[in-house]
């Protein structure tokens, strides 16, 4: 029963939202998915950690103003099944994905999108898919989502300062990085969240926002030693903490920021 209580809840309020289907009943979702978040690394939980609890204000403030779930778990252990167990509803011994290899959703696989769409959601994703690229059945607007923006692909989504994205099926080419790392995915992730939010706010809407941090590591980096973050903040003067664990913390604050602006509450 514990594998299937996340997927219980974001299903409840699903339903919920297809049986409103009368004009001003329908609430907005927001979904926010972070990459390798441990129980323990949010500062309202209990944090064991020998550096203290790492603060995370934002999370905190959205979690004492709703309902905590503290006994939850996702629907496998590793990405991209259980992105398709979240998408799909289906376990892992149903769901088409059933590892990290490139396989992407067939054009059968129904999504919980599609559902939202059909009663009258905008729906978007941004930040990590990972069910599929844009050229296969499993391309992110193919299975329920008006609106997308981020990474398509498992490898390069641990690549925080990428040449390129995906803006639904268009490239959205990001030159500033060709040099040297320069334009941080993640700010971008949360300034297009926040624009999504601001343009469609006044009509039923569903948007996950699926960071890849705190998840270590980059294309060029086979042992993951490095969350590269655009400055370490008030972390920066520990100087007796690893580097990765001072990335760690400030990508894990991080994944708060979008809730951090006054229309979002």
């Amino acid at each position: 029963m514990k594998l299937i209580s996340t997927l219980f809840v974001l299903y409840s309020v699903v339903s919920l939202c297809l049986g409103l289907r009368a004009p001003g009943n329908q609430p907005n979702i927001i979904f926010i998915l972070a990459d390798d978040l441990g129980f323990g690394d949010v500062e309202l939980y209990w944090n064991n950690s020998t550096h203290g609890r790492i603060s995370t204000p934002n999370i905190n403030k959205l979690a004492l103003e709703g309902t905590r779930w503290e006994n939850t778990y996702t629907g496998d252990t590793v990405c991209a099944p259980s992105r398709c167990t979240l998408m799909t509803g289906l376990d892992s011994g149903h769901s088409a994905i059933r590892g990290n290899n490139p396989i992407p959703l067939g054009p059968n696989d129904l999504s919980f999108t599609t559902l939202l769409k059909k009663a009258g959601y905008y729906t978007g994703l941004i930040g990590k898919w990972g069910l599929g690229d844009t050229n296969t059945t499993g391309a992110p607007n193919k299975h329920g989502l008006d609106y997308f923006f981020g990474y398509t692909s498992q490898l390069l989504a641990h690549d925080y300062y990428p040449t390129s994205l995906w803006e639904n099926m268009d490239l959205y080419p990001i030159p500033e990085n060709e040099k040297g790392p320069v334009i941080y995915s993640h700010d971008l992730f949360t300034n297009f969240s926040l624009n999504f939010i601001q343009q469609n706010y006044k009509k039923p809407f569903f948007l996950e926002i699926a960071y890849t941090i705190p998840h270590a590591g980059s294309p060029n980096s086979t042992d993951e030693t490095g969350c590269p973050v655009p400055s370490q903040g008030i972390y920066a003067n520990q100087t007796s903490w690893p580097t990765v664990e001072r990335e760690a913390v400030v990508s894990t604050q991080s994944t708060g920021n979008v809730t951090n602006k006054e229309f979002c509450s």
